[in-house]
């Protein structure tokens, strides 16, 4: 009974595995976010400190790459006539990238500039709640 269950899950499993890893491998590194909001340049240069930036820890490509994508939601939510929602995408950014300090997986300036970037009076977080 227990072998047939094995053999179960493992049919079950195994298609999903390869095809995770299938997308995985397909997705470009690093991702090319293309910002298309009226709050574009503002929001590319808060992208542009977080890519310069230096995380650390064998999650480091996924928690840049969380933040970024984090960023690139703010632009389509402000694209979308949405600024609310890019504001707190944005407060978000800056949550954890001090989260990721504390944890010592990014360095406390790099994330003070990421903070600073994304939050008032930066020219980001300006555009944004320039649109409502």
């Amino acid at each position: 009974m227990a072998n047939k269950m094995r053999t179960l899950v493992a049919a079950l499993l195994v298609p999903f595995v390869f095809g995770a890893g299938a997308a995985s491998a397909a997705r470009p590194n690093p991702v090319d976010y293309q910002f298309v909001s009226a709050c574009d340049g503002e929001l590319a240069g808060v992208a542009a400190v977080i890519s310069a930036s230096a995380f650390s820890d064998k999650n480091a490509t996924g928690n840049k790459d969380g933040l970024l994508s984090k960023v690139y939601g703010a632009d389509q939510k402000v694209y979308q006539n949405k600024p609310l929602e890019a504001e707190g995408l944005l407060y978000q950014v800056a949550d954890k990238a001090n989260d990721l300090a504390n944890q010592g997986k990014l360095a406390g300036a790099d994330a003070a500039g990421i903070v600073a970037a994304a939050t008032l009076p930066g020219d980001a977080m300006t555009c944004v709640m320039g649109q409502q």
